[in-house]
């Protein structure tokens, strides 16, 4: 994992909100708390720095201090040293802070005091800490702990945090069933409104008695007028059929993760998920709730708008009244119902609901309104570590128990994390990695959506103060972050299934055991051992019969299988063709490429050789010291074009192995890794210059050039990608594809007639390495997924399943078969479709010879070979075009 460095973006993340003064902070943070973070040498003179900030509240002290055990205080520079002046030190006189009357009351006075040398406010924290839970310094050293609740968006996606939280999901998909993998919490949806962030900063853990939602929607009911109750039951009214198809199209990802689970219910020609095919899949139904935030926002926004300056009094005082009690409740208390306060014992009637579990929609509407008021964009920004993994049943192990209790229970906050560790020890080594190996691939798409999440709650915000915002933005924000979620999900589904079909009998009965372990706490369980079985289906927390999910959504859908009758989709492999290995033992095979003959060129970059390939021959050496040669293409000369990555530059290759540098810098600087190209019918050449071995860029960037026909110009034709790849055109000049590896995108542009580039359109959600195109103008991707083909309007019609495809091109004497470069082996496979990157001189032949009235010969290269070369060249063709015509 990278360690996260402190920038301004991240900073703000850090920015906790006060609920217990019920007062929102200042979310914009002085420079001295950035130079607190970013230019001291170490966690300790960080906080130290940041109690000593001048003119700065309680709560900005707080929040620099929260941010200092996230920094990385080897990349610091510009060091400040500071020695934080302290009168009373450790052993001083507290007691003015100690006799308020919560800890967070103290701690309020430690950090806000202006009669406390800024050293002492620290000690002034373990003076709370010692009074109010128990804690001991401990020979002068203060403890401080910084922000109590230790609660922040960079908390959830910290390693350790995420780590056991996803094994947690595991252990829950592994020793779980359908129904169980339904059961989702309503406040899931639409969650940016602060209410988890609540939730997971109240008191002593009663955030998640079960009891607290609905005391806070009563609370808040009960100080809402009629009018404004009516707006949320409105609301309810017009949402409902909104949520609920939410709940049910996320069954469908449900049912293919079951699917690939149980590993013999896979469709048909299907080895597992495709990952684009997720990610459509789950920016679609983040779709849907864009349009339930949107207008949920709107709603809620107006009516905080025209809340009186008495009503909004009242919700501050009731989440003192909430924080107070919790406080004195302690870890572990119990609350009787006459002690909670007095606006949650009412409940308020609602008039006009004309929809099913309405009232539990009108009840998330008056808790999100609570949170949101009270709360900032940091607390709309946080997520549970466990946000993202609902589609596995952890809601529901974790839940139901709890929930179908007769009296209220608080659900222990370690248990994820204890049962989590749990499932990892009682794997192998083996399985243990692919479980643990998830933090690491998920970093990016985690990190992302953390920056979606705020960018959403920003523009929601707008609502409170009754501003304009726009609809398309927001929808386009939140499919992003839909589609972060399904690549995330697309390798939490594989893995867990791969750990799953690995299972020894023993350890799947130990796994068993640490899910009914757990439920041995609760009476339910203990009087009947079935009493948390699950059947038929959830929609949301509700009981429902489980659907015809396929009728929802077709499955096979997201395993790339798009062969539905119903389609008239016809294969583009030919009926009957099976993938054949022509090579193997190769160190990294790339760049395959076709000559006029159809022989086949490939590239070994580690080996740092190009081979050639022929049915008779096999593989055989082309090209020593390839210059670590990627991507390959042939012009019409017959000329072998290579992107030589390790040395920078674009060559052509002449049949004597000569070599001419055709382009080696640009604006004065070498390239950085040339890597794939495409030639057009003009003879200019576009290629794409990502980064991938060398530690930096060479060029300002990772960009895509054009050498013009005449070769003596180089254009950037591409400049905004992430780390450009794969690179295809289309026969008649007007289309290019371009890959973006790093953004896991293809896009097409319109070609000008100078080699220039317009009107970048998304093509496919999905990115690629290699690419190539066919006869019919379909699309062939090379990803994790295996080989994907694309028809012209983006719709994914096939996927062939090689492991590990790196690149793809057409070959063979007729162009029929489709050439497969896959890291250490080469494969090909017959098709239907043909390519059309080359001109197959065999076929012209035959043509010309049906023009004179010969049968075309069966195998040309034994009666057509002219000047007895051993191949079909220009030779072949000039003699019969001259027997054609009659001379």
């Amino acid at each position: 994992m990278k360690t996260i460095r402190s920038t301004p973006f991240l900073f703000i993340l850090f920015v906790g909100i006060s609920f217990i003064s019920a007062v929102c902070c200042s979310e914009t943070l002085a420079l001295t708390s950035d130079s607190c973070i970013n230019n001291t040498e170490s966690e300790g003179q960080c906080k130290d720095c940041c109690d000593c900030l001048e003119d700065a509240d309680a709560a900005t002290r707080q929040a620099c201090r929260d941010a200092c055990p996230t920094q990385d205080f080897s990349q610091n520079s510009d060091f400040i040293t500071f020695d934080a002046p302290s009168t009373l030190g450790p052993d001083g006189d507290y007691s003015v802070a100690t006799g308020t009357e919560s800890e967070s009351a103290c701690k309020a006075y430690c950090d806000g005091s202006s009669e406390l040398s800024c050293g002492d406010r620290r000690y002034c924290r373990d003076a709370c800490n010692t009074k109010y839970s128990d804690t001991d310094p401990g020979n002068g050293e203060p403890t401080d702990p910084g922000n109590d609740s230790n609660i922040s968006p960079a908390q959830s996606i910290s390693e350790e945090a995420q780590m056991k939280t996803i094994a947690f999901s595991a252990l829950a998909f592994l020793t779980g069933d359908l129904c169980s993998y339904t059961f989702f919490p309503p406040g899931k949806v639409s969650d940016f409104f602060g209410f988890q962030y609540l939730r997971d900063i109240t008191p002593n853990g009663f955030g998640h008695n079960t009891e607290f939602a609905g005391r806070i929607s009563d609370g808040v009911l009960t100080i809402l007028t009629d009018a404004q109750v009516q707006q949320l039951v409105d609301m309810a009214n017009t949402q409902a059929e909104q949520v609920d198809a939410y709940g049910y199209k996320r069954f469908v990802l449900i049912k293919a993760f079951k699917r690939l689970l149980d590993k013999e219910d896979l469709p048909d020609g299907a080895t597992g998920l495709d990952k684009s095919a997720v990610t459509e899949f789950t920016g679609e139904l983040y779709e849907i709730d864009a349009e339930i935030s949107y207008n949920r926002a709107e709603v809620l926004g107006g009516i905080l708008a025209e809340m009186t300056a008495s009503q909004k009094t009242e919700l501050a005082e009731l989440l003192t009244a909430f924080n107070t009690l919790f406080e004195t409740a302690g870890q572990g208390g119990t609350i009787a119902s006459e002690d909670w306060p007095e606006a949650s014992r009412n409940k308020v009637k609602l008039e006009g609901l004309t929809v099913s579990d309405g009232a539990v929609l009108v009840s998330t509407y008056a808790t999100q309104l609570f949170s949101w008021y009270l709360g900032s964009v940091v607390g709309d920004t946080y997520f549970c570590p466990e946000r993202h993994g609902t589609y596995f049943g952890s809601f529901y192990m974790k839940d139901i128990p709890p929930l179908t209790a007769t009296e209220p229970v608080t659900i222990d906050s370690n248990l994820t994390a204890d049962m989590g560790q749990a499932f990892l020890d009682a794997l192998n080594d083996t399985q243990e990695a692919l479980v643990t190996d998830l933090v690491d691939i998920q970093e990016t798409d985690l990190n992302n959506i953390v920056s979606k999440r705020q960018e959403i709650s920003e523009k929601l915000r707008l609502f409170m103060d009754a501003a304009s915002v726009d609809k398309d933005e927001v929808t386009a924000l939140v499919r992003q972050y839909g589609e972060y979620e399904g690549a995330m999900m697309y390798h939490y589904a594989t893995h867990f299934a791969t750990v799953g079909n690995t299972l020894t009998d023993a350890q799947a009965t130990a796994l068993m055991k640490l899910r009914t372990d757990y439920y041995e706490e609760f009476p339910d369980y203990q009087a009947d051992s079935n009493a948390y079985d699950c059947s038929g289906a959830w929609l949301y927390a509700s009981k429902v019969d489980m659907p015809d999910i396929e009728s929802i959504g077709n499955t096979d859908l997201l395993f790339g299988v798009t062969d539905d009758p119903g389609t008239g989709t016809e294969s583009v492999v030919l009926d009957g063709a099976e993938i054949t290995q022509i090579a193997d033992g190769l160190s990294f095979a790339e760049g395959p490429a076709a000559d006029a003959n159809g022989n086949l060129y490939f590239s070994d970059i580690s080996a740092n050789r190009i081979y050639t390939w022929s049915e008779a021959g096999g593989a055989t050496v082309f090209r020593e010291d390839s210059g670590g040669a990627n991507g390959l293409f042939f012009d019409s000369e017959g000329n072998l074009l290579a992107c030589e990555g390790t040395n920078g530059r674009l060559v052509s290759i002449d049949s004597q192995g000569n070599v001419t540098v055709l382009a080696d810098e640009y604006n004065s600087k070498s390239f950085n890794e040339p890597n794939d190209l495409w030639i057009d019918a003009k003879g200019g050449v576009y290629f794409s210059d990502p980064v991938y071995i060398k530690a930096s860029a060479v060029q300002d960037g990772e960009h895509v050039y054009y050498l013009t026909p005449k070769r003596d110009n180089i254009i950037r034709v591409i400049s905004d990608m992430t780390r450009p790849n794969g690179i295809i055109g289309t026969s008649d000049g007007t289309t290019l594809y371009v890959a973006d590896h790093g953004e896991g995108k293809t896009y097409k542009y319109d070609i000008a007639e100078n080699g220039t580039l317009s009107d970048k359109t998304l093509f496919v959600a999905a990115g690629s390495d290699g690419m190539t195109i066919d006869s019919e103008g379909n699309i062939y991707l090379t990803n994790e997924n295996g080989v994907q083909v694309y028809d012209a309007s983006g719709t994914l019609i096939e996927t062939i399943a090689v492991t590990d495809p790196t690149n793809v091109c057409f070959g063979g004497a007729e162009g029929h078969t489709l050439f497969i470069t896959a890291k250490t082996s080469v494969y090909s496979l017959q098709m239907r479709v043909e390519g059309v990157s080359a001109a197959y001189l065999p076929r012209v032949i035959s043509a010309l010879q049906i023009m004179v009235g010969l049968e075309p010969a069966a195998n040309l290269s034994n009666e057509a070979d002219i000047n007895e070369d051993g191949k079909i060249g220009l030779q072949e063709v000039i003699y019969w075009l001259r027997k054609a015509g009659g001379f």
